[in-house]
């Protein structure tokens, strides 16, 4: 509904200027990465804002890493943004999440904030109006991938860089291969991140056949070279007899085996539908991004791995090149159905107009249920009452809590109007939705983005908490009790609520979590009513 009520306001320019977004990317626009971003993001904001809307930089940090003037770049972005501040900004990766965060702080004051394509957690609490997607990495994932796909493998070498994220990658994978040797794999573990480009080409053609090679990431070698990607990954590959494995999205095609990656592009996607959320007047969130299973099939093939081994909804791309057999055929069948293609245009000619004027019809009909089904997903997750998100939107935030990454804890909290059956009886529906509405109202507003609020059912809400411990938890589950006992609705008695906390545990999984929350729930009406009970 929020997203409907932004498109005819975009729609009306008599009653809104179309909202203006910042996009500041950290590298540069040439890198595949970023353009995996930046597609992503202008095709989930078309048909939604205007082109024109959108303002892009670029720090070049990855280039230029630990070389970029902040100073100047802010005094840049000051001069052009001072009179036409963004209404959103958005930034990619971590050097320009960073500098906005840090010494650039005030450039945009409390204009909304959306991050993606960041590492490196951040070390201070993010405030209200900053959300995003947190890309993480897939380290462990790839390790137990690795081993899974290739069992006879006795060495797995983790190839990094000498940059600020190279540092943080390296540094985290030294752990996992501690962790690793702990738990009694029998694949040994070695980093490399202290290698320039020929240290590391000589060292990657003598690896052994029982050895495998998991990229991380690499901005520059030890001697400050810059590492091109596009240039450098498929000479390496091309020179190392063993397969090489990488966890980002566009190195696939560049001759590494694959891996579980993430995409670019799905997350531009993600973060575009996010924006518009926050156009819209939605809380921010902060959410992780997925990592999927992806191979090159002519790699595959290349060290006969056995697709067997692949996990289940791997996806493929690229394929075997043909033999000689099979090249000398598909020349004669490239022949026969050029003779055929020729024969063919000129009956095709005749019926090109209609045939084009069909297609735009049927493009006009897919855009059509495009916007349909968009609004319909919208009306299935949310409560037409308050507008809160339902009880299916509310699962489908605690299975995406907690298949995250994140090492963060996490709490759940039910909260259950006291005496509401009595305003029901006695005063009738009709009050009784209101007292609804305005509760959930005030709870959102008290919130201020800390935590996620679904209508769980009848008279009872559930409250999502991430990253706080118990006692801050608390704290906040205390701060809207008290916020619902001050409201003073017109011909209403006081309303008061009843709220019971408990951690939602990554192994005992959400029904253990919803027990908990229940029982201390109970807790708080048995002693009395109006109070918070933690498990």
């Amino acid at each position: 509904m929020c997203r409907l009520l932004l498109l005819l306001l975009l729609a009306c320019p008599a009653w809104a200027t179309p909202p203006r977004i910042l996009l500041l990317h950290s590298y540069h626009p040439q890198y595949s990465w970023t353009q995996g971003f930046q597609k992503g993001i202008k095709d989930g904001l078309a048909g939604h804002l205007p082109v024109e809307a959108l303002h892009e930089e670029f720090m070049d940090a990855r280039r230029f890493d630990g070389e970029v003037d902040e100073d100047l770049l802010l005094y840049w972005l000051a001069s052009k943004y001072r009179k036409h501040q963004p209404d959103l900004v958005i930034t990619t990766d971590d050097a320009a999440f960073e500098l906005l965060r840090g010494p650039g702080k005030a450039l945009f004051g409390k204009v909304p904030l959306l991050f993606m394509g960041v590492n490196i957690p951040p070390q201070q609490p993010l405030s209200a109006n900053i959300g995003g997607l947190v890309e993480g990495d897939a380290i462990a994932a790839n390790l137990q991938l690795i081993e899974q796909m290739l069992p006879n493998t006795r060495r797995i070498v983790l190839l990094s860089g000498s940059c600020q994220l190279g540092r943080f990658l390296a540094a985290k994978a030294k752990d996992q291969a501690e962790s690793w040797r702990r738990q009694g794999h029998k694949a040994e573990i070695e980093v490399w991140d202290e290698l320039d480009l020929e240290q590391l080409r000589s060292r990657l053609a003598a690896l052994p056949s029982d050895t495998a090679a998991l990229l991380l990431i690499i901005h520059k070698d030890a001697k400050g070279q810059y590492f091109s990607y596009e240039d450098v990954v498929p000479q390496l590959s091309r020179d190392t007899p063993v397969p090489l494995f990488a966890m980002w999205g566009p190195l696939l095609g560049l001759g590494v085996v694959g891996g579980v990656m993430n995409d670019p592009y799905l997350q531009g996607l993600q973060v575009a539908a996010m924006a518009l959320d926050r156009l819209a007047g939605k809380p921010a969130v902060v959410e992780s991004g997925d990592f999927y299973p992806r191979f090159d099939g002519q790699q595959l093939d290349r060290f006969a791995i056995d697709r067997d081994r692949l996990p289940s909804g791997s996806t493929l791309s690229g394929q075997a090149k043909p033999s000689q057999a099979g090249t000398a055929l598909l020349m004669m069948t490239l022949l026969v159905v050029g003779l055929a293609a020729f024969a063919w245009q000129r009956y095709r000619h005749s019926l090109q107009h209609p045939l084009e004027a069909r297609v735009a019809h049927l493009k006009a009909r897919n855009k059509a249920l495009t916007r349909l089904a968009r609004k319909l997903d919208s009306a299935a997750h949310t409560d037409p009452l308050t507008g809160l998100p339902n009880r299916r939107a509310c699962d489908l935030q605690l299975n995406q809590a907690l298949a995250s990454r994140q090492d963060k804890p996490l709490y759940l909290a039910l909260l259950d109007l006291d005496h509401f059956k009595v305003i029901n009886d006695s005063l009738g529906h009709d009050k009784g939705d209101q007292v609804l509405a305005a509760v959930a109202l005030a709870m959102n507003q008290a919130l201020d983005g800390q935590g996620s609020l679904f209508r769980w059912g009848g008279e009872e809400f559930l409250l999502l908490l991430r990253g706080l411990e118990k006692d801050k938890a608390l704290a906040l589950c205390e701060k809207l009790r008290a916020q619902i006992a001050a409201l003073a609705l017109p011909g209403l008695p006081a309303i008061s609520v009843s709220v019971g906390l408990a951690p939602l545990s990554r192994i005992s999984g959400k029904s253990a979590a919803l027990r908990g929350a229940d029982k201390a729930l109970y807790q708080a009406k048995s002693l009395g009513r109006n109070r918070v009970q933690a498990q």
